[in-house]
C-alpha cells in the first residue's frame, strides 16, 4: 500500500494516486516494516504581500531576493525555526506578465544579479542596492534564460539559434558580436543550464552541450559527439539540482517525458503513467519547476498551470507523488501554492505563493 503514485491507462492494472505524501525505504535491515509514507511540508506563513503573485527567489551569500510582480524584495531574516519572521524592502520595479523570471549572479567578481523579466534584462548592483533599468541589447528577439559560468553572463535569444555572452564580469556590457548559435542542429533555441563547466542547451527538438575553450572572440564551443535527441518544452521547465539536470522534453515525435542527466548521457524518469496524465492536459509549454531537499530526499516539481496540477519526482527514492492544496469550499484539489524558492539556512525553505505575494 506503500508507494508512489501510478495509474495507468487501465485502471484495472493500476489506480494509485499519491498526494502530499512521499515514500521512504526503511533502511535499517532488522525492521520488519519495509517503507513509510510521509507527510509533504505545509506552508507556514512569514510575511503578507500585495495581492499579486511570486515570480522567483533568489539566494546569494546570505542575502535573500523575491519577485512580488513587478516588484524586487530583498528580505531580512530574523529568528529561526518557528519564530523565524521576515522583513521585505523593495528594490525597485520592473515589467510584468505573470510568468517566472530567471536569476543568475556573477558573486563577488562583479556584485551583480542579472534578473530576466518579460523578455527584457535587469541588472541589480549589490554594492549599491539599485536596480537597473531594463539593459539595452543587441538582441533583435526578446531575451531569454539567464545563467553565468566562467566569468560571463550568458543570455538565450528566443526563436533563434543565439547564445550571448557579457563582457567579462560585467551584465550591463553586451558587444553585438559577442555570441555563438547552434550550427550542429536547426532547432532553435528553448531553454539552458549550467552544471560543472559546461552549458547545456536545449533547442526544441535536440539538446547539446558546450564548453568555454578559452579563445577571447569565441570562448565557447560545443562538445564533439553531444547531442542529444531530446529538446525541451518550455524554458521554466529545465532546472539543476546538486548534480543533476532535470528537464520536460519533446523529441521530433512530440513525445513529452522527463529527462535527466549529469554531463554525460540522459536517461528517461518520468513513467509511462505520468506521461499517459501529462498527454491529456491541453498545454505542457506552461510547464514550471521547482526543487529543493528534505531529510535526505531532493524533490523535483513540475506544476502545470493551465493544468491546475503539480507532479513531484523524489530524486533518492525514484518515485512520482503530487502536490496539492485543498479548496475546502469547492472540495477540490489545486496546483501546489509554491512557487519560487530559497533557502536561506537553518533547515528552513522559503517559497512565495503563486496567487498572493505571501
Amino acid at each position: 500500500f506503500c508507494s508512489g503514485a501510478y495509474t495507468t491507462r487501465s485502471a484495472n492494472i493500476d489506480s494509485e494516486a499519491c498526494i502530499n505524501l512521499f515514500f521512504e525505504t526503511t533502511e535499517s535491515g532488522a525492521n520488519p516494516k519495509k517503507g513509510v509514507l510521509y507527510g509533504t511540508p505545509g506552508l507556514i506563513p512569514l510575511g503578507s504581500g500585495a495581492d499579486t503573485i511570486c515570480r522567483g527567489m533568489f539566494s546569494h551569500n546570505g542575502r535573500h531576493f523575491a519577485v512580488i510582480g513587478p516588484t524586487v524584495y530583498e528580505l531580512t531574516l530574523s529568528g529561526s525555526g518557528a519564530t523565524l519572521t521576515a522583513s521585505a524592502t523593495s528594490r525597485g520595479t520592473m515589467t510584468t506578465d505573470g510568468l517566472m523570471c530567471f536569476f543568475a549572479s556573477n558573486g563577488p567578481g562583479g556584485n551583480q544579479i542579472a534578473i530576466v523579466s518579460v523578455g527584457l534584462l535587469y541588472i541589480f548592483t549589490l554594492t549599491t542596492n539599485t536596480l537597473s533599468a531594463a539593459i539595452s541589447l543587441p538582441l533583435t528577439n526578446a531575451a531569454g534564460p539567464v545563467l553565468f559560468l566562467n566569468s560571463y553572463f550568458l543570455l538565450i535569444e528566443v526563436s533563434t539559434l543565439k547564445i550571448w555572452f557579457s563582457k567579462f564580469e560585467d551584465g550591463t556590457s553586451w558587444n553585438a558580436l559577442d555570441f555563438f548559435a547552434r550550427s550542429n542542429t536547426s532547432d532553435t533555441v528553448v531553454g539552458m543550464l549550467a552544471l560543472h563547466d559546461q552549458i547545456k542547451v536545449f533547442g526544441t527538438k535536440t539538446s547539446e552541450l558546450f564548453y568555454n575553450a578559452g579563445e577571447a572572440d569565441y570562448p565557447f564551443l560545443p562538445v564533439p559527439g553531444s547531442i542529444g535527441q531530446d529538446g525541451a518544452v518550455a524554458a521554466a521547465g529545465c532546472t539543476v539540482l546538486g548534480e543533476t539536470m532535470f528537464w520536460v522534453s519533446k523529441n521530433e515525435w512530440d513525445v513529452v517525458r522527463v529527462m535527466s542527466s549529469g554531463v554525460g548521457e540522459a536517461k528517461v524518469i518520468s513513467t509511462p503513467a505520468v506521461e499517459f496524465a501529462w498527454a491529456s492536459y491541453s498545454t505542457v509549454t506552461d510547464v514550471e519547476t521547482l526543487v529543493y531537499e528534505q531529510e535526505g530526499h531532493p524533490f523535483v516539481n513540475f506544476t502545470f498551470p493551465t493544468a491546475d496540477v503539480t507532479w513531484t519526482y523524489d530524486v533518492r527514492e525514484a518515485l512520482w507523488h503530487q502536490r496539492a492544496r485543498w479548496n475546502a469550499t469547492a472540495n477540490t484539489l489545486h496546483r501546489w501554492r509554491a512557487r519560487g524558492t530559497c533557502a536561506p539556512g537553518s533547515q528552513v525553505t522559503l517559497v512565495g505563493d503563486y496567487t498572493t505575494g505571501d
